[in-house]
């Protein structure tokens, strides 16, 4: 009682912090549950935390390596411990969502009380507006636990801080207790890191504003201390931590350099910093507003009412007032006067977290832009708002519940309940978004709060109880392959598929998360679906151990902006292919069992060796070839010599010259601020030699390549700015010049021939758009304006530049670019081999003649004719690098058709129209439009695309006009990876009808041609080994291998690929070693060699598991001690 009686004040405080808690329940109510978009709130949480529980899972794909993701352990258990007791989903989410609203509330009441800077009002106030503000509210759309975890933890790290400051803590026990709150609120791991920009800022001003303070007193002492705990949280952290940092900790440089080029590097990072900000004016963030979605999103929920209704709006400045209001009553705070230093660090904080979040919107944006360039690391918080916002609302919270509660104190202790409810109160109504449940509409009918049909239940525990072995489920339809986004009739929409939140059995589909090779296999088995071809079908399906296959009917592929096909049509081929197929239906969904096991179970050992060397892109070919011998092959991307040693070879030989055609090269000719006409230039120069003279062969080249092409940007800028100074102009031509005969020398010291076409090839496509860019800016007004030795100088320049060109062309081929083919290949062995080249109807005509010339002397003729796959001969090679020809006699056929069309865009000009069709249901095409006609004096065209997706509803493809001087107008447009069924619109218009039928381009489909070589001397016949294995855990297996020959065998796992998988094997001796040849195979799986007689053992893991389960016991260890120290520094300073 004794307790109780000094704490009565707290217990409102608490009760009214309970009852904000309790808003989830408005929520999740009703059958309703709060779930998808970027909420992954699973729907059987135990069997979710179970498959988190391993670094490697197998339902994403062919399997993922999910060892960066072992930190939302924590936050996952948490979903999952009412489900382990018995509660239901809906009581599983609630528990979660009222725990996070607690969690966040109570830090900061927690904070304000021991810190001393109020009583129980403020307290609660500071927490209400802590929790209850556009921010977190952003943050409920889709229930950002991890940043709520980061949330949480930023007033309990302060309060250490502040704690030790005081002298109230030791550093030691401050570090430990730094290190468990870490622990526990890790803001859902290493993805998570960013989260805590406002956590990081938070202490930092804090160490910084109180080391100075100190200083200023004559105490330097305090910023060693500081420094101490700084030192003891990080190491300690990284010890409760271990669990999902050691796993990673030798890829974790590359995952980050992998994930700034994905964005398109550090210029890619700051321009989605610049979306972020474009609404974080400083007349927003002052009224605690700047949510991008709110203005991005014409059908958000609520924004309306904030940016339109007059209350509201004179409303959201109260946050203004009230921090402008202390300043004038300062004097008379007595809270103030004793808490006046971390007031004013809190008005810095303010001030700090107030320029960071508005990130690169002006006027201080230059400044974030800086720090994003030069300061390592701090690329990761590419979203300003959302990262540093809670220092906004941490320094706020404090200062209004401050500012409030002095006013409160004014009235009668019995006044004050009241008056705080009243408040609170006014802070919900105000956020009324809060206690509604629409805020949750996204879309177009797509939301995250959504009744989950029980048929998903239904199905969810049919498939985790079924045994369903080693065998994969095909979800259908196919994703959208714009969006690939999993999106249902109910309102359900993710980039995470629905079938991830409730079992870890393998369910594949063309996600967002497969690579290259895996999303190409699943693309085709889904056409090979589409186009009714069982052989190809069973053949993919073999190949990706596919027996099931789940149609979901109530899948919304009509969705505009992520369209799909018919579940309908997919299941009208199924019943074609198997009329007598076994189902099971769940409401709308159907699972489909086919009739042949096409597995080849997750661990596999064959012999003898076949081995084709095929990249992805012939996976169609190679399962299509008639010349294949055995469907056991190792299909491997890059062949070594041990693989082929034993082995019947053969391969799809690698079109160089196709790289031409495949130029989707973008080159960038914007110019630096500073230009060869200014006195700093010289250090621009410097460090553009440095860059070159540090690195030789093909880097050198890559290096020349990159600065050429700001070279001539510079070039063109200078005569913009109509610079005058013809030395700096003729300099800098000169040097363009020069450094492309130094990129010519490099290239010839290349002695790899395939490396030197490859580089040529390069340069060519960098110098050709070069030469168009310079060709194009001629007509220039700023150019035209120069002087005429200025002309005439650029003029030689392109001359020049056309001589390099053809120079480089010299090292690259000798035959008709857009003709001919040539292939450089090995061979393992000298022999005798076959080739055969895949018909196609670019090839021409059947009787058409195709010329094929080996090592240029061997000169073969072949007849072109209805075979899908020429048999082009045999012929004896010697072992290896070899080079062949294929030169095509045909006519492109033009594949549009241009019909007159009137244009709103130029109702002056004749214009004609043609849409550009994609055929293929699922894959990708690419297309090549030429203009080649000459172009009479004074005569203009424009080009372009009609798209709606953009605003204005076009894109300006290109202008042609007539140019003196410079003849040479023909110029190539090409279109890659038009979407499957996907339509592009184009408009051509020219003066008079004459003279744009005259020059309307030629469009043709780029042309890769298929060749297969085959080892004809040695053939073998491949069989599968029957082997008994045991799959231990998803990252574990064993196998039994009795009576090997010793001959060379092929182990595989058809997991995807992943270089942590290991090989062990343990012979009859009991002596164990680890198999170092591993490769991928099958475009895939992991393989290995081994050879070995006799009865063994194989061990197949995954390393990362074994690491982590080291490192987690160290993070337990970490935590159950400091807990065990910290409870017995407490008890022994209560009984002193």
């Amino acid at each position: 009682m004794k307790w109780l009686k000094g704490r009565k004040q707290d217990i409102l405080g608490l009760a009214i912090l309970i009852a904000i808690s309790m808003i989830p329940l408005i929520w999740v109510s009703g059958g309703y549950l709060l779930d998808g978009h970027d909420n992954v709130f699973p729907l059987v949480p135990q069997v979710f935390l179970h498959g988190r529980l391993f670094t490697w899972i197998s339902n994403e794909g062919f399997g993922l390596d999910q060892t960066r993701f072992m930190g939302t352990i924590p936050m996952h258990l948490l979903e999952a411990l009412p489900a382990m007791l018995g509660f239901s989903i809906t009581v599983a989410q609630r528990f979660t969502y009222i725990f996070w609203m607690l969690a966040m509330s109570l830090s900061m009441y927690l904070f304000v009380r021991r810190t001393g800077l109020g009583n129980w009002v403020v307290a609660t106030i500071a927490a209400v507006l802590y929790v209850i503000n556009f921010y977190i509210l952003q943050a409920w759309f889709i229930a950002e636990v991890a940043k709520f975890s980061a949330y949480t933890a930023l007033p309990l790290l302060l309060l250490v801080f502040y704690e030790v400051y005081r002298k109230r803590l030791s550093i030691l026990t401050g570090s430990l207790l730094n290190g468990l709150i870490l622990f526990i609120f890790n803001a859902g791991g290493l993805f998570g890191i960013p989260l805590y920009g406002g956590l990081i800022t938070t202490i930092v001003v804090f160490v910084l504003f109180f080391s100075l303070h100190d200083c200023l007193k004559g105490s330097l002492s305090t910023a060693f201390r500081f420094l101490l705990l700084i030192l003891g949280t990080l190491i300690l952290a990284v010890l409760a931590n271990m669990y999902m940092l050691l796993p990673v900790f030798f890829e974790l440089s590359k995952a980050v350099i992998d994930g700034v080029a994905s964005v398109g590097g550090v210029e890619g990072l700051i321009e989605w910093a610049g979306v972020i900000s474009k609404n974080t004016s400083y007349n927003n963030l002052f009224r605690l507003q700047g949510v991008s979605e709110w203005y991005d999103n014409a059908q958000h929920s609520y924004a309306s009412n904030y940016l339109m209704t007059p209350v509201l709006i004179l409303a959201s400045f109260v946050p203004l007032v009230i921090l402008i209001l202390p300043l004038y009553t300062w004097k008379t705070w007595s809270i103030a006067k004793k808490h006046r230093p971390f007031v004013l660090y809190l008005y810095w904080l303010f001030i700090i977290g107030f320029v960071l979040s508005a990130g690169t919107h002006a006027p201080l944006g230059f400044v974030y832009k800086a720090m994003m360039r030069y300061i390592p690391g701090f690329l990761i918080f590419r979203t300003p708002y959302y990262k540093f916002a809670p220092t906004i609302f941490f320094s706020f919270s404090i200062i209004a519940g401050i500012t409030i509660g002095f006013f409160i104190d004014r009235f009668k202790p019995k006044m004050h309940l009241i008056m705080t409810v009243a408040v609170v109160s006014l802070v919900v109504l105000y956020h009324f978004p809060f206690v509604q449940t629409k805020q949750f509409n996204w879309r177009d009918d797509l939301r995250t709060r959504l009744k989950v049909p029980e048929y998903v239940f239904d199905f969810a525990d049919y498939i985790n109880r079924a045994d369903t072995g080693d065998n994969r489920v095909l979800a259908i339809p196919n994703l959208s392959s714009s969006t690939q986004a999993d999106v249902y009739n109910w309102g359900f929409f993710s980039l995470y598929p629905l079938t991830r939140y409730f079992t870890n059995k393998p369910v594949i589909m063309n996600d967002q998360l497969l690579d290259r090779q895996s999303r190409t296999i699943i693309n085709e088995i889904y056409r090979s679906l589409l186009i009714g071809d069982k052989q190809y079908f069973e053949q993919l399906a073999r190949l990706a151990s596919i027996k099931y296959l789940l149609v979901r009917n109530d899948f919304n592929y009509k969705l505009e902006w992520s369209r799909s096909i018919s579940p309908d049509e997919y299941e009208a081929q199924i019943k074609s292919f198997y009329p007598n197929i076994t189902s099971l239906t769940f409401g709308e969904w159907t699972l489909y069992t086919m009739p042949v096991n096409y597995s080849n179970g997750v661990v596999s050992v064959y012999k003898p060796i076949e081995v084709i060397s095929s990249d992805i892109t012939n996976l169609h070919n190679l399962l299509g070839t008639p010349y294949r011998y055995s469907l056991n092959s190792i299909i491997a991307d890059s062949v070594t010599q041990d693989m082929y040693k034993e082995a019947s070879y053969s391969s799809f030989l690698n079109c160089r010259l196709c790289e031409v055609e495949r130029n989707i090269m973008h080159v960038d000719f914007t110019a630096s601020r500073i230009l060869p006409n200014s006195p700093l230039f010289k250090i621009i120069q410097y460090r553009e030699n440095k860059q070159i003279s540090s690195v030789v062969g093909v880097d050198k080249i890559t290096t020349l390549l990159g600065i050429s092409n700001k070279r001539v940007a510079r070039l063109i800028k200078m005569y913009e700015l109509d610079v005058k100074d013809e030395q700096v102009l003729t300099k800098t031509m000169d040097d363009i010049i020069s450094q492309t005969d130094i990129l010519i020398a490099e290239i010839e010291k290349i002695e790899n021939t395939e490396e030197k076409l490859t580089l040529a090839i390069k340069a060519s496509m960098y110098i050709d758009k070069e030469l168009q860019y310079l060709r194009n800016q001629f007509k220039n007004e700023a150019i035209q304006r120069a002087s005429s030795s200025m002309k005439s100088r650029y003029l030689m320049l392109l001359q020049e530049f056309q001589q390099d060109l053809l120079n480089i062309e010299s090292y690259k081929f000798g035959g008709n670019i857009e003709k001919d083919k040539l292939f450089i290949f090995q061979v393992p062995r000298s022999g005798l081999y076959g080739f055969s080249l895949k018909y196609d109807s670019n090839l021409g005509k059947v009787g058409t003649t195709v010329e094929l010339v080996i090592d240029k002397s061997e000169s073969l003729l072949v007849e072109i004719n209805n075979d899908s796959w020429i048999d082009m001969g045999d012929l004896p090679l010697d072992k290896g690098e070899h080079r062949l020809e294929i030169r095509i006699n045909n006519e492109d056929i033009d594949i549009l058709k241009w019909a007159e069309t009137d244009s709103s865009l130029y109702p002056d000009k004749s214009c004609y129209g043609a849409k550009l069709v994609n055929d293929d249901p699922i894959g990708f095409g690419s297309f090549k439009m030429r203009f080649k006609n000459p172009i009479a004096q004074g005569e203009e065209y424009i080009f372009y695309e009609i798209n709606d997706a953009i605003e204005g509803g076009v894109t300006n493809l290109s202008t042609f006009e007539y140019q003196e001087d410079v003849s040479d107008t023909t110029e190539d447009l090409r279109f890659y990876d038009v979407e499957a069924m996907g339509k592009r619109e184009f408009v051509f218009c020219g003066n008079t009808q004459e003279d744009s039928l005259s020059i309307l381009p030629h469009t043709t489909q780029i042309y890769f041609p298929v060749v297969y070589m085959r080892e004809l001397d040695q053939q073998v016949i491949v069989h599968k080994l029957v082997v008994d294995y045991t799959k231990i855990n998803p990252t574990h297996y064993n196998v039994n291998v009795i009576g090997d020959n010793g001959d060379v065998t092929v182990v595989t796992l058809n997991e995807r690929f992943d270089p942590d998988w290991e090989l062990l094997i343990t012979d009859g001796s009991g002596e164990t070693s680890k198999v170092q040849n591993h490769f991928e195979s099958d475009y895939y799986a992991n393989s290995w060699l081994i050879q070995k007689d006799g009865d063994y053992k194989l061990e197949v893991r995954h390393a990362s598991q074994r690491r982590f389960t080291v490192s987690a016991v160290i993070s337990l260890f970490f935590a159950v001690s400091s807990g065990a120290y910290i409870c017995y520094k407490k008890f022994v300073k209560k009984n002193d």
